[in-house]
């Protein structure tokens, strides 16, 4: 039986804006939705962010931290990463009084199966946009044959928390997130074959294995991510000299840094960065080596990069500028010689140095300088062939351009898309590109995509993780980078592809005009 109890007075409900709510010790999130009154988890199934402090816009709750997504009618999942719906509890008045019951509403039927029976879905990879995809597929009704393709025998795994948790000390290997229970694959039906893909025919539909298998399909998601970029340098073969794609990488880096205290990081991203903040949460020595004096100017600007520059500074992490010439050591690496007379000692180095696309064994379809696959606004490479996520060089919702994104949400957003449009839906992008980053325990995000840019206009103080900067291109803010204002970036993030101009983002992140 459901026991009701008060947790708001009505006018504390306003339209537009949602609020926090407790019955017992449940938290909860109250919505007014065009004067019906609902009541959700108050929690992001992904991370537990606060959703009171999210922003609704167009019918979805969206929340603070990562940016998922919900219907706020129905509480259903519109938008990764979270991966589950939120729970619905009914609501009713007693005059001003708002009372909410304990035991959730049944949640709405998905759609009814017997979609594609005798057909065969084939998910090149086994990441996070080929999970997305399959629990897509199965939760709108296809009754067909799944099979996910990877190398990596774990089931799909928080491949972000590699750099931002695992390698701080924060998190054991062994309790690395999967994105879903093991059991979910036997339930829903998904066969997975651990394997390397050794050649894919667009035109005849058929992938072949490297273990002599092959299979033909229907259509297919090519979702296989990329692989870590090597330097082409003496000695980058040498023992010590590590990656970061994998558990088997941060295996391996956690094993030797208990004898090699100090560590060399090679590479000015965002990898690098999260590797160094964590490494040195630990308590080793590290030195980051990157060709720009600034690492992520290219991409946040000199203040935002200068800000993250004293923020690592501050924890204790060494930068020298330069190139790297050689990896030195004889049995194993001792150290990196840069350009400049640079010496740095290092018993373990990480070459964080970029990523290139796993594209190599495709046969078929329409390839960029960078190894990507080129794709239709609805994912498409060829017929019954799409590609999501790390791989995919897709056209932006915001500009039309085509550029291929290697962030987390991208790729499951991609795979939820293209499972859709599998289905017959015929749907376009129209995602803004979101990603998140770890320094120094502070956590930075970044809203659209911006290459270039005419001015970045910085509102606070980015070496204190505080602050808001627009990437302004030709009057329009194109990007956002900021830390510390998750509610303003959240009421922004659905009105990016609509390259706002300052003083309409401005009034959007505020609050002043509605969102």
């Amino acid at each position: 039986m459901t026991t009701f109890a008060s947790v708001a007075r009505r006018d504390d409900i306003k339209p537009g804006l949602p609020l926090a709510a407790t019955h017992g010790e449940r938290k909860l999130v109250l919505l007014d939705d065009r004067g019906t009154l609902r009541a959700f988890d108050g929690q992001c199934p992904h991370a537990k962010a606060p959703l009171a402090k999210g922003a609704i816009c167009s019918g979805k709750l969206i929340c603070p931290f990562h940016k998922a997504e919900f219907d706020i009618h129905t509480g259903a999942m519109l938008a990764p990463p979270a991966l589950a719906p939120l729970k619905q509890y009914p609501v009713r008045l007693e005059g001003d009084d708002v009372l909410v019951g304990d035991t959730p509403l049944p949640a709405p039927s998905g759609s009814e199966g017997g979609i594609g029976t005798g057909q065969h879905i084939v998910l090149a990879g086994a990441g996070a946009a080929s999970l997305v995809a399959a629990q897509t597929l199965r939760e709108n009704g296809f009754a067909g044959r799944i099979t996910m393709i990877g190398p990596e025998a774990a089931p799909p795994y928080d491949r972000t928390a590699l750099s931002k948790v695992v390698l701080a000390g924060d998190k054991p290997l062994d309790e690395l997130p999967l994105l879903k229970p093991a059991a979910f694959f036997e339930d829903h039906a998904i066969d997975r074959v651990t394997a390397s893909i050794t050649r894919l025919d667009a035109r005849h539909k058929r992938v072949e294995l490297e273990n002599g298998d092959a299979l033909t399909y229907d259509a297919a998601l090519l979702a296989t991510g990329s692989r870590a970029a090597e330097l082409d340098v003496p000695g980058a073969d040498l023992p010590g000299v590590q990656m970061l794609r994998n558990r088997d990488d941060a295996a391996a880096i956690i094993d030797a840094i208990a004898a090699n205290p100090e560590i060399a990081i090679v590479g000015g991203g965002f990898i690098s960065i999260e590797a160094a903040a964590s490494l040195r949460k630990r308590g080793l020595e590290v030195t980051l080596i990157s060709s720009s004096p600034l690492p992520l100017a290219n991409r946040f600007g000199d203040q935002v990069a200068g800000g993250i520059h004293h923020l690592l500074a501050d924890k204790g992490v060494r930068f020298v500028t330069g190139e790297v010439i050689a990896f030195t050591g004889a049995d194993r690496v001792d150290g990196v010689r840069v350009t400049g007379g640079h010496e740095v000692k290092a018993g373990l180095v990480l070459v964080a140095t970029g990523a290139r696309p796993v594209t190599e064994f495709l046969d078929g379809v329409e390839h960029d300088e960078q190894g990507g696959v080129v794709v239709s606004d609805r994912l498409l490479a060829a017929d019954g062939l799409y590609a999501a996520g790390d791989v995919a060089t897709a056209p932006l919702a915001a500009t039309g351009k085509l550029a291929r994104i290697e962030h987390w949400r991208v790729a499951e957003q991609h795979g939820r898309l293209a499972a859709l449009n599998m289905l017959g839906r015929d749907l376009t992008l129209e995602l803004v590109p979101f990603f998140w980053t770890f320094v120094a325990g502070k956590r930075f995000e970044y809203l659209g995509q911006a290459k270039d840019w005419d001015e970045i206009i910085v509102d606070g103080t980015p070496e204190e993780a505080k602050f808001t900067a627009l990437v302004v291109k030709d009057g329009h803010v194109d990007a956002v980078i900021a830390a510390g204002n998750d509610t303003a970036t959240a009421r922004l993030l659905p009105h990016m592809n609509t390259r706002p101009d300052v003083a309409t983002a401005r009034a959007i992140m505020s609050g002043d005009r509605p969102h």
